[in-house]
């Protein structure tokens, strides 16, 4: 059970249930699934309770590290934002809340709170059919990225696993890291953040597609389930000198998971880095938007 507010409890694995009886009623914001909440918190610090029915959650930022307050729910929300903000005054933190889904911010006093669109933490949302045929003029780019793909590599396979069962680790953190290499620079904590994960040995129906040529692996997706519906992509990366290799796996990717029913994939925010903006819009997203909120005027 969470603690109530102002109690706060270290995340652990146990809290998954309590948590997902909260997050289930929602869209699926990236930042509030319980997966990607523990691979995350590198350092333990994450925290956790409940306020007014809704999920708070201290966060640390993904960039910097410093940490902040945010929150998932509907219920009595002007006086959740207002309590939040006011221990991270008292906490000597950034008097905002950030992270705060659309869904959490519908019924906030505008004339209480500054409301302000945080585009580099939006979630991008693909159509799972879409991806699988790459068609309209929207996608004529990854077509063609495709095709030529195909035509330049004749021996390319691909694999399913599940993780922590029959999937190969070693071929994931190998790809990770020639991923690194190849592109000149790297994710602030995104190894840490992958590396646990793949060592935690706690998983809910997590798919990894693997794709290889001339069995060499050359990129890979995680995807969890989240509902009947819907996955999140935990974690993608190609080998990007085999050109049009992030096409072609998501493309793979979507196929794979279309038909298993599958229909919609979240692959989470941008963090504001150029090089990931470009390369997550130019498949077609729509976005779940998330917002930063602070007082308008000192309320009590």
């Amino acid at each position: 059970m969470l603690p109530k507010f102002p109690h706060f409890k270290k995340l652990e694995l146990s809290d998954k249930a309590d948590i997902e009886a909260i997050t289930s009623k929602y869209p699926p914001y990236s930042d509030f699934n319980f997966t990607s909440m523990w691979c995350w918190d590198i350092k333990g610090e994450m925290r956790i309770c409940e306020l007014n029915g809704n999920l708070v959650v201290r966060f640390s930022d993904y960039i910097t590290s410093e940490p902040f307050f945010s929150y998932l729910g509907e219920n009595e929300v002007n006086d959740t934002a207002q309590k939040l903000i006011k221990l991270a005054k008292k906490s000597d933190l950034e008097e905002s809340l950030k992270l705060v889904p659309s869904d959490s911010v519908k019924n906030i006093d505008p004339t209480i709170f500054n409301i302000i669109e945080d585009r580099d933490n939006f979630d991008y949302i693909y159509s799972l059919t879409n991806l699988s045929f790459y068609s309209g003029s929207k996608l004529k780019t990854q077509r063609n990225l495709l095709n030529s793909f195909l035509r330049k590599y004749k021996e390319v396979t691909r694999q399913e696993s599940i993780l922590g069962s029959d999937c190969d680790e070693s071929n994931l953190i190998g790809l990770y890291k020639t991923w690194e290499y190849n592109n000149g620079f790297e994710v602030p904590h995104e190894l840490s953040a992958f590396t646990k994960l793949l060592n935690s040995k706690k998983y809910g129906e997590t798919f990894v597609i693997t794709i290889f040529c001339n069995n060499k692996p050359i990129g890979f997706s995680i995807n969890e389930q989240l509902n009947s519906h819907a996955v999140n992509c935990l974690f993608a990366k190609g080998d990007i000198s085999y050109s049009g290799v992030n096409a072609y796996l998501m493309n793979e990717t979507a196929k794979i998971l279309c038909a298993r029913g599958y229909t919609e994939m979240n692959y989470e925010q941008d963090l504001g880095i150029f090089n990931l903006r470009k390369a997550k819009e130019a498949f077609d997203p729509t976005f779940l938007k998330k917002y930063q909120l602070s007082l308008v005027v000192n309320v009590e």
